[in-house]
């Protein structure tokens, strides 16, 4: 078994719970930190352009964003184990209901950081075509993310979870917007999406490689 193994099979077969939670659960909580920077980040950025009012809607939007987030994630988890429990049952009808419900809700509820101004309407339409051109790059990056750290590479698992809105993101931010004006505020998030996609793809092989060295020392363990 190799050392790397070794370790983390001690972590989760002989070190105590207290300290196992923790030295696993910090990697965790070091990657819900980087996000927490992201807002930090589009402060100083709107800050940049020296206008009181972009900074004061920055700061009364936000706090909405991250309550309409949290109630969409409280609706989402109650509906992903009322579905698991159906599916688990056969009841593929009442999974379908379930899913079906839940995506209307999160659609009704984001309905309600739309506005009618027109400006806004013609900003938002290109910056939100931007953000979603290439979403499935933070779903990919997400799963890779918990994938490293559920096989006991936390670190490179703490790396993928800055690189889209960290590493990526805020060169581009603070790059293109200079080069192209507002055209590079809405190519900022692709750009850092590509490359993510590209970081992810390469790093399949390797957590296949890593995941399956880890299933084999573990049963040649129990073995």
């Amino acid at each position: 078994m190799s050392d790397h193994a070794h370790s983390s099979t001690q972590i989760l077969g002989e070190m105590p719970p207290a300290r196992a939670i923790v030295k696993l659960a910090l990697p965790a909580t070091l990657a819900l930190l980087a996000k927490a920077v992201y807002n930090i980040v589009d402060t100083a950025y709107i800050g940049m352009l020296n206008s009181d009012i972009a900074l004061t809607a920055v700061g009364v939007t936000v706090p909405l964003l991250l309550i309409m987030v949290s109630i969409e994630n409280i609706f989402a988890s109650g509906a992903a184990v009322l579905a698991g429990r159906q599916l688990g049952a056969n009841d593929d009808e009442a999974a379908s209901r379930t899913v079906t419900t839940i995506v209307g809700l999160s659609i009704g509820i984001g309905v309600l950081l739309f506005n009618n101004n027109p400006l806004i309407v013609d900003y938002g339409r290109w910056l939100l075509t931007a953000q979603v051109a290439l979403y499935p790059a933070f779903g990919l990056c997400y799963m890779m993310t918990i994938t490293f750290q559920t096989i006991g590479e936390a670190r490179y698992g703490l790396f993928l979870s800055m690189i889209r809105q960290g590493l990526f993101y805020v060169p581009f931010i603070l790059v293109l917007p200079r080069l192209f004006g507002v055209t590079g505020i809405y190519f900022a998030q692709p750009a850092a999406d590509v490359l993510t996609i590209l970081v992810c793809l390469a790093s399949i092989r390797p957590m296949k490689r890593i995941a399956s060295q880890r299933i084999g020392a573990s049963t040649g363990e129990n073995d």
